[in-house]
């Protein structure tokens, strides 16, 4: 027997209607909460909402109940999935913007400038010509992580620095108005970023509502490993 709910996860901007079998243990419902919202079992928070507004907990049922059941789920109803580690990615409309002088800016070794400088760009350039082949051989070096690769179009895995990971593909890569330093403009595959690719009104790259995010270099690794995964049909009654 299948029951009809909608997988509300206000965190991460994602309602989905989904049908479920009705005797699902916990852990396999988890599973099947992951594939559609991004959030690990280990981290969910599940609630059914009733028709009446009442909301069950499932925190006190172990992973091998018939969950749907002990909840009395029937069509209709609203499972909402909270992520306990909250938001995983910086809220970039927030953050503060600050000033610096000149002399501070030129102190710094993680801005375009320093940047520039240490391998004879733009204006720093050298007529030596040593300059264009600086800018081949290091065109991946940004922010001195030295992150060979990481280039527009690249697949990325985003490592969130708590054992879980965010893919994508890498959209923008350079400094921001929003704040200093280097960036990279990830689109997830799924709606687990910030904003549409644009920032306090300034446009780096393109794409959904909820699927762009900004994160440093080093928190970005790429590779054809991190293509995106088709998933079955079939799991997801």
């Amino acid at each position: 027997m299948q029951v009809t709910l909608f997988i509300h996860a206000p965190g991460v901007h994602v309602l989905s209607e989904r049908r479920f079998p009705k005797d699902i243990r916990k852990d396999e419902l988890q599973q099947r909460v992951e594939i559609v919202t991004g959030i690990p079992p280990a981290t969910q928070r599940l609630e059914l909402v009733h028709g009446d507004g009442r909301v069950a907990n499932c925190a006190s049922f172990p992973p091998d109940v018939a969950i749907l059941q002990a909840w009395g789920a029937s069509d209709g109803m609203q499972i909402q999935v909270h992520d306990k580690r909250g938001p995983l990615l910086a809220d970039e409309e927030s953050v503060t913007k600050y000033e610096l002088s000149d002399e501070q800016y030129a102190a710094r070794h993680d801005t375009l400038r320093a940047y520039k400088q240490a391998h004879g760009l733009g204006r720093f350039a050298s007529n030596t010509g040593t300059a264009g082949a600086a800018k081949v051989t290091d065109k991946h070096q940004l922010d001195d992580q030295h992150k060979d690769g990481v280039e527009c179009g690249a697949r990325c895995m985003v490592d969130t620095g708590d054992g879980f990971e965010r893919r994508g593909t890498v959209r923008f890569i350079g400094p921001t108005k929003f704040a200093p330093g280097f960036w990279v403009g990830v689109e997830f595959d799924e709606p687990v970023g910030k904003n549409d690719g644009s920032v306090q009104g300034e446009r780096y790259f393109e794409t959904r509502m909820h699927y762009g995010g900004f994160v440093r270099l080093a928190h970005v690794h790429v590779g054809e490993q991190y293509a995106s995964e088709q998933i079955d049909d079939e799991l997801e009654l």
